[in-house]
């Protein structure tokens, strides 16, 4: 029964935040540490549960040309880099520094959440400039969000309310 109830939430998450735009991993991961999973295996099914909510989702913003893809390709092609130095990272952190990472991760998005219109910033750069941030700060996202298993919408958000970069 409690299988049952565990899918079943994360249907109504993965439903819920992709279309928020993000993939639910900054549910997931302790929705499954909660529900008795050691944290180094619920990061990666909340991983891949956001993948899977994240891709289904970026089709439809993608066939809506609501992307801007100059920003994303850079971010795509150095967070997978980043993604696998996190995961190879996080193999050797004591397992209870990653649920404090998380838990600390996870405040942060509560009030973020809670004061969304007075917390980010936006840049204004030139194409150069933005491909360079967008490079690296997708590594540096896509290596933290592999450690705490939240997945990079988040970050992305945090970082950019509304403006791409």
């Amino acid at each position: 029964m409690e299988v049952i109830i565990l899918v079943l939430i994360s249907f109504l998450v993965a439903v819920l935040f992709s279309l928020l735009g993000l993939g639910g991993g900054i549910i997931y991961t302790p929705l499954f540490y909660w529900a008795g999973l050691d944290i180094l295996t619920a990061i990666p099914i909340a991983l891949l549960m956001n993948m899977l909510s994240t891709a289904s989702s970026s089709v439809t913003y993608l066939k809506q040309r609501l992307v801007d893809t100059k920003a994303a390709i850079p971010i795509i092609l150095t967070s997978i880099p980043g993604a696998l130095a996190g995961a190879y990272i996080a193999r050797r952190m004591d397992p209870v520094f990653i649920v404090l990472l998380l838990s600390i991760v996870l405040f942060i998005a509560g009030l973020r959440i809670l004061l969304y219109n007075s917390i980010g910033f936006s840049v204004r750069l030139g194409e150069k400039e933005k491909m360079l941030l967008c490079g690296g700060s997708g590594f540096f996202i896509g290596m933290v969000s592999s450690i705490v298993g939240i997945g990079g919408g988040y970050f992305y958000r945090t970082a950019s309310p509304g403006t791409g970069v």
